[in-house]
């Protein structure tokens, strides 16, 4: 068993694969970050991860897509295109983990059958020589 801040991005990291993620180390460290404040927007996460802010945005698209955040535009008093928020959205991470568990039970019921059909067929030529 892991411990640690590395073995929590270890699982983010085998979490955003499982929803299809791009950049899924970028990804992991994005919704690190979005689980330990609440709410990101990509020019800050793209200076604190030293990526480009296409990368961030691209990032915090993905995880808006499946669900996990959700965007919204930052109140500001100021003249000018206010900031995209994007805000971790629990019910959808929630939801989307039971997904990605139910695709791994049915990975793992489909990779016991086949290792069950290859065992047989092994016996079977082994008899048979």
């Amino acid at each position: 068993m892991v411990s640690g801040v590395e073995g929590e991005l270890r699982y983010l990291e085998a979490f955003v694969r499982c929803i299809g993620a791009s950049n899924p180390d970028v990804t992991a460290r994005i919704l690190e970050a979005l689980l330990n404040r609440g709410q990101v927007n990509a020019t800050s996460i793209a200076n604190e991860l030293k990526v480009s802010y296409q990368t961030a945005h691209r990032n915090l698209d993905a995880l808006t897509a499946a669900g996990i955040a959700t965007a919204f535009p930052e109140r500001v008093k100021r003249r000018g295109r206010p900031k995209k928020l994007v805000a971790l959205n629990r019910d959808g991470l929630l939801a989307t983990f039971d997904r990605c568990r139910a695709l791994l039970e049915e990975g793992r019921k489909a990779l016991e059958a086949k290792v069950k059909e290859v065992q047989i067929a092994t016996i079977q030529q082994a008899t048979e020589a």
